[in-house]
C-alpha cells in the first residue's frame, strides 16, 4: 500500500483539471503532455493501486491541483529519458522519505538552491533517478524557475498556488477559488470569463469597469487564454 490517498471524485478546494487544462496552465504542448503524462496516469488501475490522485477514464480523466504540479515534473523527467517505471518507483520512495502522497509537488523536492530530485539519493537510497551531470543541470534549469512561480503551504510543505504568468502578474491558479481555474488575483473572476467578453467584442476598458479589475488584468487574461502551449 502506498502513502497516497484514493480521491476517485473531485473534492472541493482541491481543484479540478484535465490534461488540456494542464497544457494551458503549465504552458506545455498538449500532444506531448498527453503522451508522457497520460501514460503515467494510465499505467495502473486507480481503484487497485491508488497512488494516482485521479478520477475518471480517457478524456474524462481528471486530477487535482497537486497532481497538476506533479505533472510538470513527470513531463520533464520523461523528456530527459526517465522511464515511467523509474518515475513511479522514485515517486513512491520519495513520498515515504518526505511523508507526503505528492512528493513531486513538495517543497523538499521543488525548492530552489539545488535540492531537486537527484540530490535526495544520499538520504533516500534507491530513488532510481541517477541522472548524468548534464541532465542534472538541465533538470535544475527547468525546475528552479518553475518553483519561483509556486507558493507553498508552510504546514504541509506542498504547493498551494501557482502563478502561471509569474509573480506580480494578475493571474493565479488557486485550487480554493473557482475550482482551481485561473483567476484574477484577489478575486474569483476567471480569466476565461474576461477573455470571452473581449472575444465577443467588448472593449477591455469596459470589461474592466464591469468587473472592477484593472485593464491590464483583462488584457493579460485574454492573452493567457489564447496562448499556444510551446
Amino acid at each position: 500500500m502506498t502513502l497516497a490517498t484514493k480521491p476517485l471524485t473531485p473534492r472541493l478546494g482541491e481543484g479540478v483539471y484535465t490534461l488540456p487544462d494542464a497544457a494551458l496552465i503549465l504552458r506545455l504542448p498538449l500532444t506531448r503532455l498527453r503522451h508522457w503524462v497520460g501514460g503515467y496516469f494510465d499505467a495502473g488501475d486507480v481503484e487497485d493501486d491508488g497512488f494516482l490522485a485521479t478520477w475518471g477514464r480517457g478524456r474524462g480523466r481528471g486530477f487535482n491541483f497537486l497532481v497538476l504540479i506533479e505533472a510538470y515534473t513527470v513531463y520533464h523527467l520523461r523528456l530527459l529519458g526517465v522511464s515511467l517505471q523509474r518515475i513511479r518507483v522514485a515517486r513512491e520512495i520519495l513520498g515515504k522519505h518526505l511523508e507526503t502522497p505528492h512528493p513531486f509537488a513538495a517543497r523538499g523536492i521543488l525548492a530552489s538552491g539545488g535540492r531537486v530530485l537527484f540530490d535526495l539519493e544520499a538520504s533516500a537510497p534507491g530513488a532510481l533517478l541517477q541522472l548524468s551531470p548534464g541532465k542534472q543541470t538541465e533538470l535544475r534549469d527547468i525546475i528552479e524557475p518553475f518553483c519561483t512561480r509556486l507558493d507553498f503551504d508552510p504546514s504541509t510543505r506542498l504547493a498551494d498556488r501557482f502563478w502561471p504568468c509569474g509573480r506580480g502578474a494578475h493571474i493565479v491558479v488557486d485550487p480554493r477559488r473557482s475550482f482551481g481555474r485561473p483567476t484574477i488575483t484577489g478575486t474569483s473572476i476567471t480569466a476565461e470569463v474576461l477573455a470571452d467578453l473581449v472575444d465577443a467584442g467588448e472593449a477591455p476598458t469596459d470589461v474592466a469597469a464591469q468587473y472592477d479589475v484593472p485593464v491590464p488584468a483583462v488584457e493579460e487574461a485574454h492573452r493567457f487564454i489564447h496562448q499556444l502551449a510551446a
